[in-house]
């Protein structure tokens, strides 16, 4: 499902016009629900959040990293464009399979009499 899908369903689900909905992060002593209260940038691909559970009996506080993993889908940005960021070393690159013509590990099978 699009991203624009989603917004669009959950809009119309929840009543609220939201450019996107978060992801619920749990407590993890109660299983409660927390609130973000600060955070802070640790790379350019990396931000620390620090919680804080909304159960007054718990209000257990933690930390936890919001980070890129990897790239889905390149960017159709060309590689020349102005708004392009530099590459940023902390994220891994899209790694595309390897034409198997040209690999020197896979095998060619000679062709059979008769078939074809």
């Amino acid at each position: 499902m699009s991203s624009r899908r989603y917004v669009a369903q959950h809009a119309r689900r929840t009543g609220k016009a939201t450019a996107m909905a978060h992801p619920h992060i749990p407590c993890p002593v109660c299983g409660g629900n927390v609130t973000v209260y600060t955070s802070r940038a640790v790379s350019s691909s990396t931000r620390e959040l620090f919680f804080r559970c909304k159960d007054p009996d718990c209000d257990a506080s933690f930390r936890s990293l919001l980070q890129h993993a990897n790239l889905i889908i390149g960017s159709r940005l060309h590689p020349e464009d102005p708004r392009r960021l530099p590459p940023d070393a902390d994220m891994p690159k899209l790694r595309r399979r390897p034409d198997p013509a040209l690999d020197p590990r896979q095998l060619s099978l000679p062709e059979l009499p008769g078939a074809g």
